[in-house]
């Protein structure tokens, strides 16, 4: 029987499961991963649009970057620390995780680099319920399911899509629990940003406005991980 295949979803994918819609001297991060030129290209990303939901954030976007990559925290502070408002998030990891996968380091805290972005309506559930929970609803815990396939041992099967068993999916929950923090700022509009913050900052684990050698990297890990369930019942 032939294999029906169904495409890794792309980061964008985690705001459909979920119905989440996808300045300082010092700043380390913005001059690394832009080579310099951070400043300038933020200074020139649009204004957020005002819509009749929400008003626009006035801040500019590298303020705004200042404010999410501020205070990396661990996992079990998320669900008393993290607001239920809309945002955007980082995740963080030492070097020795995925360390083919280089993310620029935090400015501050030691032994942290960034992985990865993302957006929420609400940053509370979306961290603690998705990306803490559920590989069926959380582009990042699929792209570090594949990559860490052979280190983990990690076992999918199918459903609607593909999903980590329930045992590993306790046991992917506890290894970020052990080996990686999160930040993030509230925004109103967080669509309307994160282009901006991704193609400044260039968390390696992103696809959705990234570009680099590690993009490749990604896909593959992310095919692997849909692969490794077998065709589709």
């Amino acid at each position: 029987m032939a294999r029906q295949s169904q495409a890794p979803a792309s980061d964008t994918d985690d705001a459909q499961d979920d119905d989440e819609h996808p300045e300082q001297q010092g700043r380390l991060s913005l001059h690394i991963a832009a080579g310099g030129r951070a400043d300038e290209r933020l200074q020139r990303s649009s204004v957020p649009r005002q819509t009749a939901e929400m008003p626009p954030d006035p801040r500019p976007v590298e303020s705004v970057i200042n404010d999410l990559i501020d205070n990396p925290v661990r996992t079990e502070d998320v669900r008393t620390r993290a607001p239920s408002a809309p945002g955007l998030y980082a995740w963080w990891a030492p070097p020795a995780i995925v360390p083919d996968l280089v993310g620029v380091p935090h400015p501050t805290v030691p032994d942290q680099r960034l992985l990865y972005i993302g957006l929420a309506t609400k940053l509370r559930s979306r961290l603690a319920s998705n990306h803490l929970r559920r590989t069926g609803s959380s582009t990042l815990r699929r792209t570090l399911a594949g990559l860490l396939l052979d280190e983990q041992g990690y076992r999918t099967r199918w459903t609607d899509r593909v999903v980590l068993v329930d045992d590993d999916e306790a046991r992917l929950t506890e290894w970020m629990g052990n080996n990686l923090r999160v930040s993030w700022c509230e925004y109103p509009t967080p669509g309307e940003v994160e282009g901006d913050i991704i193609r400044a900052l260039r968390p390696p684990l992103n696809l959705d406005h990234a570009s680099g050698p590690s993009t490749q990297v990604v896909k593959t890990a992310r095919r692997r991980y849909h692969d490794s369930a077998g065709p589709r019942p």
